[in-house]
């Protein structure tokens, strides 16, 4: 049954075209079938889920669902239509909790002469949480659940109204392998009955779950592929638009400057609740790797490291110093540089253009007087811009129209502006296309080779093993 047929789609945002597809460029979308929108960040994957689901609306083009024209003015009318999207980045209310936050919209149902009957509503919270996510208490604020538990309470929320069509968002892009497995396995239990467009830069998971492929570049359609028929070099040269060297660690030759000389050496470091006794040591030139399942411990490492967590026990030297009533203002001061796993909350200010962002940590050094100079930041930015192959109009533009893989280089040229020699990286790629994955890579080893060291935790097991020279590995803290 054919669910959406979707043609000569068009959307820009100011002068940048996000889609741009030509007349008799389109694809239909049946129900039974698992669709992956495919392309760089910027191909305008996330753009095409967001028109499709009422988030914003297309400047052109046809759409139609089920037969009938289709162009929602919300996500409220989509989901009325039946079409559910889960956000690439959480969308709960971190004030209210998973049951308030799964039920939302739905108070009338469960109060009774004006008062909540919050029993009612956490009995069948639990009920809609039981397939996807039993572990997550409905009781619990959705601000202190872990990333990858609230892009689970957003997919129950979603399958709980049955939908004609359900879209991932790089839903996989923060989770655990063991809850990667789930949401596949979900997505295989939906299909008979649903389409499911899924929006991922995980090959893997694209070969393994879907039927067909939609490959975006720069906002224009490339083509459509039957899963099957394709492999995975193909799909990365339509992707790309050229061949892909991820230019790993193998052959990587020690820095040339103090080659074991120590940068960071932690010893018994404990963080209540979190993390025990933990010891690593960096030396100059290399990438320490931190494993382990999501919420073994690794985040909080890099936090306390860097001072945003405090630590109750245990020492830290950096470059043979010690390093005691740590905060992230004296950590970047010794040149020790964070950047965290949830960038949009915690790594950028997201209202804020591309050179504010970019020169945040540097604004003492670009100022006379406590006044900024304008000038200054412009001439930093533009240069990390270049360096970093940021893609964006000019570095006025705001941070909240850049794409995920954007986003994430804007992160790291704050990082890289205030001349550090040693980066604490939190899942650096994650959500990140293979283009843009193989120019953080790149830029990594250069890191290394001219001295500094990486302390990289990430969830893929497979970026640990190409881009570590060690790996430490850790369980339950």
């Amino acid at each position: 049954m054919e669910v959406f047929r979707i043609s000569a789609i068009r959307k820009s945002f100011g002068a940048v075209r996000a889609l741009q597809w030509d007349e008799g460029e389109g694809c239909i979308i049946e129900s039974g079938q698992v669709w992956a929108f495919a392309g760089e960040n910027g191909a305008g994957k996330s753009t095409l889920a967001a028109i499709l689901s009422g988030v914003i609306a297309a400047d052109a083009g046809t759409i139609t669902l089920c037969g009938q024209a289709y162009a929602p003015s919300s996500v409220l009318e989509a989901r009325a239509a039946g079409v559910q999207l889960v956000f690439q980045e959480p969308a709960l209310v971190p004030s209210l909790t998973v049951a308030e936050n799964l039920l939302l919209g739905r108070e009338a149902e469960f109060t009774r002469f004006g008062l909540h009957r919050n029993g009612l509503m956490n009995r069948e919270a639990r009920r809609m949480l039981a397939d996807i996510c039993p572990h997550v208490d409905p009781k619990a604020a959705a601000r202190d659940l872990a990333l990858e538990d609230q892009k689970l309470v957003e997919t129950a929320r979603a399958v709980s109204t049955k939908p004609r069509c359900i879209i991932f968002d790089e839903t996989t892009a923060a989770m655990s392998s063991r809850n990667t497995r789930l949401l596949l396995d979900l997505i295989r239990r939906l299909k008979p009955d649903t389409a499911v467009i899924v929006v991922t830069h995980r090959t893997e998971e694209i070969f393994e779950v879907t039927d067909k492929l939609l490959v975006l570049k720069d906002g224009r359609f490339v083509a459509v592929r039957d899963t099957q028929k394709t492999v995975p070099d193909e799909l990365s040269n339509l992707m790309v638009g050229r061949e892909v060297n991820l230019n790993l660690r193998g052959g990587m030759p020690a820095a040339a400057d103090g080659r074991h000389e120590m940068l960071l050496d932690v010893c018994g470091l404990t963080v209540d609740g979190g993390v025990s006794d933990f010891s690593l040591r960096l030396d100059r030139g290399r990438i320490i790797g931190i494993g382990g399942l999501a919420g073994a411990g690794q985040e909080r490492i890099l936090r306390a490291l860097y001072g945003i967590d405090r630590a109750s026990a245990g020492t830290v030297l950096v470059k043979g110093a010690a390093y005691q009533g740590r905060s992230p203002r004296r950590s970047i001061r010794r040149g020790m540089l964070y950047s965290p796993k949830n960038r949009d909350r915690e790594g950028l200010i997201m209202q804020q253009k591309v050179r504010e962002n970019a020169v945040l940590s540097i604004l003492s050094r670009l100022s006379k007087l406590g006044i900024a100079s304008r000038r200054a930041e412009t001439g930093v930015s533009k240069a990390l811009k270049q360096r970093l192959n940021i893609k964006c109009r000019t570095v006025e533009e705001s941070c909240r129209n850049l794409s995920g893989g954007n986003r994430q280089k804007v992160v790291l040229a704050k990082l890289l502006a205030t001349a550090g020699d040693i980066f604490l990286l939190d899942n650096p790629t994650r959500g990140i296309d293979i283009g843009a994955r193989a120019e953080i890579y790149r830029l990594m080893n250069d890191l290394t080779a001219k001295g500094s060291g990486i302390v990289l935790v990430s969830d893929e097991l497979q970026e640990l093993l190409q881009m570590s020279d060690d790996i430490v590995l850790i369980r339950d803290g």
